[in-house]
Protein backbone atom coordinates (compact mmCIF):
# COMPACT_ATOMS: atom_id res chain seq x y z
CA UNK A 1 0.00 0.00 0.00
CA UNK A 2 1.44 3.09 -0.79
CA UNK A 3 1.20 5.28 2.07
CA UNK A 4 3.40 8.71 0.22
CA UNK A 5 0.69 10.20 -0.70
CA UNK A 6 -1.01 11.37 2.68
CA UNK A 7 1.53 14.17 3.32
CA UNK A 8 1.09 15.31 -0.30
CA UNK A 9 -0.77 18.89 0.53
CA UNK A 10 -3.36 18.23 -2.24
CA UNK A 11 -4.00 14.84 -0.79
CA UNK A 12 -7.40 13.50 -1.99
CA UNK A 13 -9.12 10.55 0.36
CA UNK A 14 -11.75 9.87 -2.11
CA UNK A 15 -9.18 9.52 -4.62
CA UNK A 16 -6.69 7.40 -2.94
CA UNK A 17 -9.57 5.06 -1.55
CA UNK A 18 -10.59 4.53 -4.97
CA UNK A 19 -7.12 3.46 -6.52
CA UNK A 20 -6.30 1.40 -3.10
CA UNK A 21 -9.46 -0.13 -4.24
CA UNK A 22 -9.15 -1.01 -7.88
CA UNK A 23 -5.79 -2.93 -7.17
CA UNK A 24 -6.95 -5.63 -5.32
CA UNK A 25 -6.34 -8.78 -7.01
CA UNK A 26 -8.65 -10.76 -8.88
CA UNK A 27 -9.09 -13.61 -6.71
CA UNK A 28 -9.43 -11.56 -3.48
CA UNK A 29 -13.38 -10.36 -2.44
CA UNK A 30 -14.44 -7.03 -2.18
CA UNK A 31 -15.15 -7.14 1.52
CA UNK A 32 -11.83 -8.98 2.57
CA UNK A 33 -9.80 -6.08 0.68
CA UNK A 34 -11.26 -3.39 2.17
CA UNK A 35 -11.05 -4.66 5.78
CA UNK A 36 -7.09 -5.70 4.82
CA UNK A 37 -6.90 -1.86 3.90
CA UNK A 38 -8.84 -1.25 7.26
CA UNK A 39 -6.15 -3.20 9.26
CA UNK A 40 -3.13 -1.51 7.52
CA UNK A 41 -4.27 2.14 8.28
CA UNK A 42 -5.38 1.19 11.87
CA UNK A 43 -1.37 -0.39 12.25
CA UNK A 44 0.06 3.29 10.41
CA UNK A 45 -1.67 5.07 12.83
CA UNK A 46 -0.52 3.82 15.66
CA UNK A 47 3.05 3.78 14.23
CA UNK A 48 2.41 7.27 13.90
CA UNK A 49 1.35 8.29 17.28
CA UNK A 50 3.99 6.89 18.79
CA UNK A 51 6.59 8.57 16.67
CA UNK A 52 4.16 11.70 18.05
CA UNK A 53 4.39 10.72 21.44
CA UNK A 54 7.82 10.46 21.55
CA UNK A 55 8.46 13.34 20.04
CA UNK A 56 6.77 15.07 22.02
CA UNK A 57 8.34 13.73 25.23
CA UNK A 58 11.79 14.66 23.63
CA UNK A 59 10.67 18.36 23.38
CA UNK A 60 9.31 18.67 26.61
CA UNK A 61 12.71 17.03 27.89
CA UNK A 62 14.94 19.73 26.01
CA UNK A 63 12.88 22.71 26.48
CA UNK A 64 13.89 23.66 29.80
CA UNK A 65 17.78 23.12 28.78
CA UNK A 66 16.44 25.96 26.13
CA UNK A 67 14.50 28.36 28.02
CA UNK A 68 18.36 28.30 29.95
CA UNK A 69 20.16 29.03 26.88
CA UNK A 70 17.75 31.80 25.91
CA UNK A 71 18.61 33.24 29.14
CA UNK A 72 22.21 33.18 28.88
CA UNK A 73 21.92 34.39 25.52
CA UNK A 74 19.74 37.53 26.79
CA UNK A 75 22.24 38.23 29.90
CA UNK A 76 25.24 38.59 27.24
CA UNK A 77 23.50 40.72 24.60
CA UNK A 78 22.81 43.37 27.77
CA UNK A 79 26.49 42.92 28.75
CA UNK A 80 27.45 43.38 25.08
CA UNK A 81 25.34 46.44 24.71
CA UNK A 82 26.66 48.08 28.18
CA UNK A 83 30.23 47.71 26.64
CA UNK A 84 29.69 49.01 23.45
CA UNK A 85 27.99 51.99 24.97
CA UNK A 86 31.61 52.54 27.80
CA UNK A 87 33.59 52.38 24.05
CA UNK A 88 31.15 55.09 22.01
CA UNK A 89 31.81 57.56 25.37
CA UNK A 90 35.36 56.36 25.58
CA UNK A 91 35.73 57.56 22.10
CA UNK A 92 34.14 60.64 22.61
CA UNK A 93 36.73 60.96 25.20
CA UNK A 94 39.31 60.64 22.77
CA UNK A 95 38.41 63.03 20.17
CA UNK A 96 37.55 65.76 22.65
CA UNK A 97 40.84 65.34 24.52
CA UNK A 98 43.27 64.94 21.36
CA UNK A 99 41.31 67.03 18.97
CA UNK A 100 44.09 70.15 18.90
CA UNK A 101 47.05 67.56 19.08
CA UNK A 102 44.94 66.03 15.54
CA UNK A 103 45.29 69.74 14.45
CA UNK A 104 48.46 70.35 15.04
CA UNK A 105 49.40 66.46 13.48
CA UNK A 106 47.28 67.86 10.38
CA UNK A 107 49.33 71.07 10.68
CA UNK A 108 52.58 69.45 10.62
CA UNK A 109 52.11 66.84 8.07
CA UNK A 110 50.68 70.52 5.42
CA UNK A 111 54.05 71.90 6.61
CA UNK A 112 56.26 68.41 6.11
CA UNK A 113 54.70 68.49 2.32
CA UNK A 114 55.54 71.79 1.31
CA UNK A 115 58.76 71.08 2.80
CA UNK A 116 59.11 68.13 0.78
CA UNK A 117 58.04 69.93 -2.69
CA UNK A 118 60.20 72.58 -1.83
CA UNK A 119 63.18 70.29 -1.22
CA UNK A 120 62.28 68.81 -5.19
CA UNK A 121 61.89 72.08 -6.30
CA UNK A 122 65.26 73.52 -5.35
CA UNK A 123 66.87 69.73 -6.02
CA UNK A 124 64.90 70.22 -9.40
CA UNK A 125 66.43 73.40 -10.10
CA UNK A 126 70.07 72.52 -9.30
CA UNK A 127 69.07 69.35 -11.80
CA UNK A 128 68.03 71.56 -14.34
CA UNK A 129 71.08 73.52 -14.19
CA UNK A 130 73.73 70.71 -14.53
CA UNK A 131 71.82 69.64 -17.14
CA UNK A 132 71.89 72.75 -19.10
CA UNK A 133 75.44 73.15 -18.20
CA UNK A 134 76.94 70.35 -20.41
CA UNK A 135 74.26 70.21 -22.91
CA UNK A 136 76.26 71.78 -25.37
CA UNK A 137 79.30 69.56 -24.69
CA UNK A 138 76.70 66.39 -25.38
CA UNK A 139 75.33 67.80 -28.72
CA UNK A 140 78.89 67.79 -29.65
CA UNK A 141 78.90 64.04 -29.12
CA UNK A 142 76.64 63.53 -31.66
CA UNK A 143 74.96 60.46 -29.16
CA UNK A 144 71.31 60.75 -29.94
CA UNK A 145 70.72 58.64 -26.72
CA UNK A 146 72.40 60.45 -24.31
CA UNK A 147 71.35 63.83 -25.87
CA UNK A 148 67.79 62.61 -25.57
CA UNK A 149 67.92 61.52 -21.79
CA UNK A 150 69.17 64.72 -21.41
CA UNK A 151 66.33 66.66 -23.11
CA UNK A 152 64.17 64.43 -21.32
CA UNK A 153 65.67 65.26 -17.40
CA UNK A 154 65.43 68.71 -18.66
CA UNK A 155 61.36 68.27 -19.53
CA UNK A 156 60.55 66.38 -16.06
CA UNK A 157 62.13 69.11 -13.99
CA UNK A 158 61.33 72.24 -16.17
CA UNK A 159 57.43 70.28 -15.05
CA UNK A 160 58.53 70.83 -11.18
CA UNK A 161 59.62 74.96 -12.39
CA UNK A 162 56.41 76.04 -13.80
CA UNK A 163 56.34 78.72 -10.67
CA UNK A 164 59.82 80.00 -11.03
CA UNK A 165 60.14 83.45 -12.97
CA UNK A 166 62.06 82.87 -15.62
CA UNK A 167 59.59 79.57 -16.99
CA UNK A 168 58.89 80.90 -20.28
CA UNK A 169 63.17 81.48 -20.91
CA UNK A 170 63.77 77.68 -20.18
CA UNK A 171 60.53 76.57 -21.98
CA UNK A 172 62.04 78.14 -25.09
CA UNK A 173 65.68 77.19 -24.17
CA UNK A 174 64.02 73.47 -23.73
CA UNK A 175 61.96 73.99 -27.22
CA UNK A 176 65.33 74.83 -29.39
CA UNK A 177 67.36 72.21 -27.88
CA UNK A 178 64.35 69.60 -29.11
CA UNK A 179 64.44 71.28 -32.34
CA UNK A 180 68.46 70.60 -32.81
CA UNK A 181 67.87 67.11 -31.63
CA UNK A 182 65.01 66.83 -34.27
CA UNK A 183 67.07 67.98 -37.07
CA UNK A 184 70.05 65.53 -35.29
CA UNK A 185 67.75 62.13 -35.55
CA UNK A 186 66.03 63.15 -38.44
CA UNK A 187 68.26 61.99 -41.67
CA UNK A 188 68.99 58.75 -39.51
CA UNK A 189 64.98 58.62 -38.50
CA UNK A 190 63.85 58.57 -42.55
CA UNK A 191 66.68 56.22 -43.37
CA UNK A 192 65.12 53.25 -40.92
CA UNK A 193 61.84 54.26 -42.40
CA UNK A 194 63.34 53.72 -45.74
CA UNK A 195 65.23 50.29 -44.89
CA UNK A 196 61.94 49.87 -43.01
CA UNK A 197 64.51 48.74 -39.75
CA UNK A 198 61.57 47.91 -37.19
CA UNK A 199 63.87 48.23 -34.49
CA UNK A 200 65.33 51.31 -35.34
CA UNK A 201 62.34 52.97 -35.79
CA UNK A 202 61.35 52.12 -32.33
CA UNK A 203 63.97 53.55 -30.73
CA UNK A 204 63.18 56.45 -32.55
CA UNK A 205 59.54 56.73 -31.58
CA UNK A 206 60.60 56.40 -28.20
CA UNK A 207 62.67 59.60 -28.38
CA UNK A 208 59.89 61.44 -29.93
CA UNK A 209 57.32 60.12 -27.68
CA UNK A 210 59.46 61.76 -24.63
CA UNK A 211 59.72 65.08 -26.49
CA UNK A 212 55.94 64.68 -26.87
CA UNK A 213 56.84 65.22 -30.65
CA UNK A 214 54.70 61.82 -31.80
CA UNK A 215 52.81 63.75 -34.20
CA UNK A 216 56.11 65.17 -36.12
CA UNK A 217 57.49 61.16 -36.29
CA UNK A 218 54.64 60.37 -38.33
CA UNK A 219 54.69 63.71 -40.61
CA UNK A 220 58.44 62.35 -41.43
CA UNK A 221 57.17 59.12 -41.81
CA UNK A 222 54.44 60.81 -44.29
CA UNK A 223 56.56 62.82 -45.93
CA UNK A 224 59.41 60.54 -46.75
CA UNK A 225 56.97 57.68 -48.26
CA UNK A 226 53.82 59.72 -50.03
CA UNK A 227 56.95 60.21 -52.78
CA UNK A 228 57.30 56.70 -53.77
CA UNK A 229 53.85 56.25 -54.30
CA UNK A 230 53.31 59.20 -56.65
CA UNK A 231 56.48 58.51 -58.74
CA UNK A 232 54.74 54.80 -59.24
CA UNK A 233 51.80 56.63 -60.86
CA UNK A 234 54.14 58.91 -63.04
CA UNK A 235 56.05 55.41 -64.07
CA UNK A 236 52.89 53.05 -64.73
CA UNK A 237 50.45 55.46 -66.56
CA UNK A 238 51.21 55.92 -70.25
CA UNK A 239 48.75 57.78 -72.32
CA UNK A 240 49.44 55.64 -75.44
CA UNK A 241 47.64 52.82 -72.99
CA UNK A 242 44.23 52.24 -72.32
CA UNK A 243 43.56 53.42 -69.12
CA UNK A 244 41.89 50.29 -67.76
CA UNK A 245 45.79 48.79 -67.84
CA UNK A 246 47.78 51.36 -65.97
CA UNK A 247 44.83 51.67 -63.41
CA UNK A 248 44.55 47.67 -62.69
CA UNK A 249 48.93 47.66 -62.45
CA UNK A 250 48.72 51.09 -60.71
CA UNK A 251 46.26 49.71 -57.79
CA UNK A 252 47.66 45.80 -57.68
CA UNK A 253 50.99 47.82 -57.18
CA UNK A 254 49.40 50.12 -54.60
CA UNK A 255 47.53 47.79 -52.59
CA UNK A 256 50.90 45.14 -52.26
CA UNK A 257 52.62 48.52 -50.73
CA UNK A 258 49.25 48.59 -48.74
CA UNK A 259 49.83 45.31 -47.36
CA UNK A 260 54.06 45.48 -46.71
CA UNK A 261 53.23 48.75 -45.20
CA UNK A 262 50.51 47.46 -42.96
CA UNK A 263 52.35 44.46 -41.39
CA UNK A 264 55.51 46.97 -40.57
CA UNK A 265 53.81 50.00 -39.25
CA UNK A 266 51.52 47.53 -36.79
CA UNK A 267 54.86 46.84 -35.03
CA UNK A 268 56.10 50.25 -34.74
CA UNK A 269 53.18 52.70 -34.62
CA UNK A 270 50.53 53.91 -32.38
CA UNK A 271 48.25 54.31 -34.93
CA UNK A 272 48.69 51.91 -38.09
CA UNK A 273 46.12 52.49 -39.74
CA UNK A 274 45.77 56.39 -39.29
CA UNK A 275 49.54 56.96 -40.65
CA UNK A 276 49.02 54.79 -43.54
CA UNK A 277 45.50 56.52 -44.63
CA UNK A 278 47.69 59.81 -44.03
CA UNK A 279 50.11 58.78 -46.32
CA UNK A 280 48.09 57.36 -49.26
CA UNK A 281 45.47 60.12 -49.59
CA UNK A 282 47.80 62.90 -49.20
CA UNK A 283 49.60 60.81 -51.93
CA UNK A 284 46.75 59.97 -54.31
CA UNK A 285 46.13 64.02 -54.15
CA UNK A 286 49.70 64.66 -55.53
CA UNK A 287 49.36 61.93 -58.79
CA UNK A 288 50.30 63.82 -61.48
CA UNK A 289 48.61 63.87 -63.86
CA UNK A 290 45.32 63.45 -61.64
CA UNK A 291 43.42 60.28 -61.59
CA UNK A 292 39.86 62.71 -62.08
CA UNK A 293 41.73 63.97 -65.31
CA UNK A 294 43.07 60.73 -66.68
CA UNK A 295 39.02 58.98 -65.81
CA UNK A 296 37.22 61.62 -67.43
CA UNK A 297 39.69 61.39 -70.78
CA UNK A 298 39.74 58.29 -70.99
CA UNK A 299 35.72 58.46 -70.89
CA UNK A 300 34.83 61.01 -73.31
CA UNK A 301 37.16 59.87 -75.84
CA UNK A 302 36.00 55.84 -75.73
CA UNK A 303 32.99 54.83 -78.44
CA UNK A 304 31.40 53.59 -75.25
CA UNK A 305 31.75 56.03 -72.47
CA UNK A 306 29.68 54.05 -69.96
CA UNK A 307 30.95 50.79 -70.62
CA UNK A 308 34.88 52.26 -69.90
CA UNK A 309 33.36 54.28 -67.07
CA UNK A 310 31.79 50.28 -65.81
CA UNK A 311 35.18 48.89 -66.30
CA UNK A 312 37.39 50.93 -64.63
CA UNK A 313 34.70 51.74 -61.65
CA UNK A 314 35.13 47.65 -60.76
CA UNK A 315 38.82 47.86 -61.03
CA UNK A 316 38.40 51.03 -58.50
CA UNK A 317 35.77 48.60 -56.42
CA UNK A 318 37.96 45.56 -55.86
CA UNK A 319 40.94 47.93 -54.60
CA UNK A 320 39.01 49.30 -52.00
CA UNK A 321 37.15 45.54 -50.96
CA UNK A 322 40.94 44.26 -50.67
CA UNK A 323 41.68 47.67 -48.45
CA UNK A 324 38.64 46.75 -46.09
CA UNK A 325 39.38 43.06 -45.73
CA UNK A 326 43.03 44.08 -44.71
CA UNK A 327 42.10 46.23 -42.23
CA UNK A 328 38.97 43.12 -40.88
CA UNK A 329 41.15 42.61 -37.84
CA UNK A 330 41.70 45.59 -36.52
CA UNK A 331 38.62 46.76 -33.99
CA UNK A 332 38.51 50.79 -35.29
CA UNK A 333 38.80 51.08 -38.50
CA UNK A 334 37.31 54.82 -39.16
CA UNK A 335 41.01 56.14 -39.61
CA UNK A 336 40.66 54.39 -42.99
CA UNK A 337 37.62 56.06 -44.41
CA UNK A 338 39.12 59.29 -45.21
CA UNK A 339 41.89 57.24 -47.88
CA UNK A 340 38.58 54.85 -49.20
CA UNK A 341 37.05 58.48 -49.87
CA UNK A 342 39.64 59.88 -51.57
CA UNK A 343 40.08 56.53 -53.73
CA UNK A 344 36.16 57.44 -54.72
CA UNK A 345 36.55 61.05 -55.61
CA UNK A 346 37.96 60.90 -58.88
CA UNK A 347 34.61 59.13 -60.06
CA UNK A 348 32.20 62.45 -58.50
CA UNK A 349 32.12 64.54 -61.65
CA UNK A 350 31.81 61.49 -63.54
CA UNK A 351 29.10 59.86 -61.83
CA UNK A 352 27.03 63.77 -61.04
CA UNK A 353 27.09 62.79 -65.33
CA UNK A 354 26.17 59.24 -65.34
CA UNK A 355 22.21 60.24 -66.18
CA UNK A 356 23.42 62.26 -68.98
CA UNK A 357 25.58 59.25 -70.68
CA UNK A 358 22.72 56.93 -69.92
CA UNK A 359 20.66 59.18 -72.28
CA UNK A 360 22.80 59.44 -74.69
CA UNK A 361 23.44 55.92 -75.23
CA UNK A 362 19.62 54.82 -75.10
CA UNK A 363 19.07 57.64 -77.88
CA UNK A 364 22.15 56.58 -79.83
CA UNK A 365 20.45 52.52 -79.61
CA UNK A 366 16.88 53.73 -81.00
CA UNK A 367 18.11 55.48 -83.64
CA UNK A 368 20.37 53.03 -84.73
CA UNK A 369 17.40 50.57 -85.44
CA UNK A 370 16.21 51.23 -89.12
CA UNK A 371 12.50 50.95 -89.68
CA UNK A 372 11.45 49.88 -93.27
CA UNK A 373 9.39 52.20 -95.23
CA UNK A 374 5.95 51.06 -93.87
CA UNK A 375 3.04 50.53 -96.29
CA UNK A 376 0.50 50.54 -93.83
CA UNK A 377 -0.08 50.13 -89.92
CA UNK A 378 0.69 46.21 -90.39
CA UNK A 379 4.56 47.25 -91.39
CA UNK A 380 4.19 49.36 -88.26
CA UNK A 381 3.14 47.09 -86.36
CA UNK A 382 5.89 44.18 -87.28
CA UNK A 383 8.95 46.57 -87.75
CA UNK A 384 8.34 47.74 -83.94
CA UNK A 385 7.88 44.24 -82.46
CA UNK A 386 11.14 43.08 -83.81
CA UNK A 387 12.84 46.21 -81.98
CA UNK A 388 10.78 45.33 -78.38
CA UNK A 389 13.41 42.52 -77.26
CA UNK A 390 16.05 45.00 -78.24
CA UNK A 391 15.15 47.85 -76.36
CA UNK A 392 13.97 45.47 -73.71
CA UNK A 393 18.11 44.31 -73.66
CA UNK A 394 18.92 47.79 -73.43
CA UNK A 395 16.92 48.34 -70.44
CA UNK A 396 18.12 45.64 -68.68
CA UNK A 397 21.57 46.70 -69.31
CA UNK A 398 20.95 49.88 -68.27
CA UNK A 399 20.13 48.88 -64.48
CA UNK A 400 23.21 46.60 -64.49
CA UNK A 401 25.44 49.63 -65.39
CA UNK A 402 23.63 51.60 -62.84
CA UNK A 403 24.37 49.43 -60.29
CA UNK A 404 28.03 48.45 -61.02
CA UNK A 405 28.68 52.26 -62.01
CA UNK A 406 26.75 54.17 -58.90
CA UNK A 407 26.27 51.15 -56.54
CA UNK A 408 22.34 51.71 -56.84
CA UNK A 409 22.13 55.39 -55.90
CA UNK A 410 22.00 56.75 -59.31
CA UNK A 411 18.76 54.57 -60.05
CA UNK A 412 16.05 57.53 -59.83
CA UNK A 413 18.47 59.13 -62.47
CA UNK A 414 18.08 55.85 -64.49
CA UNK A 415 14.63 55.97 -64.16
CA UNK A 416 14.26 59.94 -65.56
CA UNK A 417 16.00 58.93 -68.47
CA UNK A 418 13.79 55.87 -69.27
CA UNK A 419 11.14 58.20 -68.80
CA UNK A 420 12.54 61.17 -71.35
CA UNK A 421 13.20 58.43 -74.00
CA UNK A 422 10.03 56.64 -73.43
CA UNK A 423 8.08 60.72 -73.98
CA UNK A 424 10.74 61.47 -77.11
CA UNK A 425 10.95 58.04 -79.40
CA UNK A 426 7.53 57.38 -81.18
CA UNK A 427 6.49 54.36 -81.84
CA UNK A 428 8.92 52.93 -79.17
CA UNK A 429 6.87 54.76 -75.97
CA UNK A 430 4.93 51.43 -75.29
CA UNK A 431 8.46 49.32 -75.44
CA UNK A 432 10.08 51.42 -72.14
CA UNK A 433 7.01 51.78 -70.44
Amino acid sequence: MELSRFSDPEFDAKEWINNALRSKDAQTPMDAHASMLVMKLQLFIQEVNGALEETSQQVMDNLPRVLRDVEGVRHETSLLKEQMHIVREDIKKVESDTALSMQKLVDLDALKTRMVDSQSALKEADNWTTLSSDVDTVFESQDIQKIAEKLSGMQQSLKVLHDVPDFEERKKLLEMLKNRLEALVSPRLIAAFNSQSADETIHYVKIFTDMNRYSQLESYYVGSQKVAVVELWSAIYDPSKHLHECLTTFYDELLSKWLSKLSWCSQVFLNPLGVLSTLFFQALDLLDPPLARCLDSAVQESRNPLATLSSLRQVTLRFVGEIEKSVAKFQDTSAVFRFVETVHVPYCQLLIRYQSLELQLLQQNLQAVKLLEPSGMDDIVSNVSKSVPEVFTWGTEALERCGHVTDGWGLCGLLKTLEVVRVHNGPYKFCIS
